[in-house]
C-alpha cells in the first residue's frame, strides 16, 4: 500500500467515526472538487480489511465518544433545522431543543426517590393544633 493512500485510508477510518455517511466523510478528505475519487472512497473503503481495523484500534485508543460530535456542533445543526423549517411547530420545537442542548431549560426533578410525594415538615405552629 503507497504511503499516501495509507495516510488518506487513516483519515477516512477516523472521518467515518465522526461521521456516519462514509460519502461526507470521504468529501471531508479529499475536498468538494473531487467528487468521483469520493465516490470511489466511500463505496471501496467501507469493506476495506485496514480501514475497518484502524477504526477499532481508533476506539480502543481513544473511546467511542472521543468521536461523537460536540456540544457545540449539535447546537448548529439544530439551529440549520430551525432555520430550514417550514412550519412554526418546527421552528418552535428546534429552538426548544437548541434551548435544551444549551442548558437554557434545566429538565423539571420528578422526585421519582419518594415516589412523587413531597414531605412537608411539621412545624411547632402545627403540632400545638
Amino acid at each position: 500500500m503507497w504511503a499516501e493512500e495509507k495516510a488518506q485510508k487513516d483519515e477516512f477510518a477516523a472521518e467515518w467515526l465522526r461521521q456516519p455517511d462514509p460519502f461526507k466523510a470521504a468529501l471531508s478528505i479529499v475536498g468538494p472538487a473531487n467528487v468521483g475519487r469520493a465516490l470511489q472512497i466511500s463505496s471501496q473503503w467501507v469493506l476495506d480489511s485496514y480501514v475497518l481495523t484502524r477504526q477499532k484500534e481508533l476506539i480502543e485508543e481513544f473511546g467511542e465518544d472521543y468521536f461523537l460530535p460536540s456540544k457545540a456542533v449539535i447546537a448548529r445543526k439544530v439551529l440549520e433545522v430551525h432555520e430550514n423549517a417550514k412550519t412554526s411547530f418546527d421552528k418552535l420545537a428546534a429552538l426548544k431543543l437548541y434551548a435544551e442542548v444549551m442548558g437554557h431549560i434545566s429538565k423539571p426533578d420528578n422526585n421519582k426517590a419518594s415516589g412523587g410525594l413531597i414531605a412537608i415538615p411539621i412545624t411547632e405552629m402545627d403540632a400545638k393544633l
